[in-house]
C-alpha cells in the first residue's frame, strides 16, 4: 500500500505540473505540493488510499480542460467510488460538463457495487458511521456542538449538528459559485474542496490530500500553512495514551484549525483582491 501510494503521489505531481504549464503558470509552484508533509507522512508513510481519489480528481480536471466531458464524469465517478469526497468537484465542473452527464454517476455506483450486493447495507456501514455519530478533529463541528448542546436534547444533538453542517456546506458552495464565476477550473476546484473540508465532522490529516494536490492552483497563503501544520494532529495522542480511548483534545483541534481559519477569513474579506500573490506567480 505504501509503495502504491508513493507511485500515485508521483503521478499526481506529474499531472499537476503539466496542468500548471498548460495554464501558463510557473511550474515551480509544484513545490507547494511536493514539499507538503502530508505526502511523506500520511500518504506514503501510512499508505492511505485517498491519493488514488486525488489522482482521479486531477484526471477529471484535465479531461474537462481538454474538452472531454465524458472522461471527466467517468473520472469523478471512479474517484467517488474510492471516497465520496470527490463529489466536491462536481459544482466546479458543471460549467464545463453540463448537468445531464452527471446522471450516469448513480448508474456507475450501482454497477460497481453490484458484485457485493449480498453485503447489503454493510457496504456503506463505515460511511454512515463517519457521517453520523462519529466526529473527531473537525473544523466547525466542535463549535456547532457547543452552541447546540444547551438548546437541544442529547438524542437530537447529532442530527442537528449534521443538518447545520449540510446547510453550511450548501451556503458555502453557493457563495463560492457566485464569487468564483469565470475563474479557471482548478481555482474553483480548490474553493469547493475547502468548503467541504471545513464542513466535515471528522477531519483526519489524510483527508486533506485532495486539497494538497490542488495547492499549486490556490489563491491563498493560508491553505499551504494549514496543510503544512498537520503534525499538530498528533498531539491528540497524549490524551489518548493517558485514557486508553480515542478521545479528542479540544485545544489541539483549535490550535490546528483556528489560526488558519482566521487567516483564511481575512483573505476572503470583501475588500481583498481576488488573486493573492501565490496565484500570480508566472513564468516572468
Amino acid at each position: 500500500f505504501q509503495l502504491l501510494a508513493g507511485l500515485l503521489a508521483v503521478a499526481c505531481l506529474g499531472l499537476t505540473t503539466w496542468l500548471l504549464h498548460r495554464l501558463g503558470r510557473d511550474p515551480a509552484l509544484i513545490v507547494v505540493m511536493a514539499w507538503n508533509p502530508i505526502l511523506p507522512l500520511f500518504v506514503v508513510g501510512e499508505g492511505h488510499h485517498d491519493i488514488a481519489m486525488a489522482l482521479l480528481m486531477l484526471m477529471a480536471l484535465i479531461a474537462a480542460y481538454c474538452a472531454r466531458p465524458w472522461s471527466a464524469v467517468l473520472a469523478i465517478g471512479a474517484a467517488a467510488l474510492v471516497k465520496p469526497f470527490a463529489l466536491a468537484l462536481v459544482p466546479a465542473l458543471l460549467p464545463s460538463v453540463g448537468w445531464r452527464r452527471w446522471l450516469i454517476l448513480p448508474v456507475l455506483g450501482m454497477l460497481a457495487y453490484l458484485p457485493f450486493a449480498a453485503a447489503g447495507t454493510g457496504l456503506v456501514a463505515s460511511l454512515m458511521v463517519y457521517s453520523g455519530e462519529r466526529h473527531f478533529h473537525g473544523v466547525l463541528d466542535p463549535y456547532l456542538r457547543d452552541l447546540l448542546r444547551g438548546m437541544v436534547s442529547t438524542a437530537a444533538l447529532e442530527p442537528c449538528v449534521r443538518v447545520l453542517l449540510v446547510a453550511l456546506l450548501l451556503v458555502g458552495g453557493w457563495r463560492v459559485q457566485q464569487r468564483m464565476a469565470g475563474r479557471p477550473l482548478p481555482d474553483r476546484a480548490v474553493a469547493f474542496t475547502v468548503v467541504l473540508l471545513l464542513c466535515l465532522p471528522t477531519l483526519h490529516p489524510w483527508y486533506l490530500v485532495t486539497l494538497v494536490v490542488l495547492l499549486p492552483f490556490s489563491n491563498s497563503w493560508a491553505l499551504p500553512a494549514w496543510t503544512a501544520s498537520v503534525g499538530i494532529y498528533w498531539l491528540h495522542g497524549v490524551r489518548i495514551l493517558d485514557s486508553g480511548a480515542w478521545i479528542e483534545t479540544r485545544w489541539v483541534t483549535a490550535l490546528a484549525h483556528l489560526p488558519t481559519l482566521a487567516w483564511l477569513a481575512w483573505e476572503c474579506r470583501p475588500s481583498a483582491r481576488i488573486s493573492p500573490p501565490l496565484a500570480q506567480v508566472s513564468h516572468d
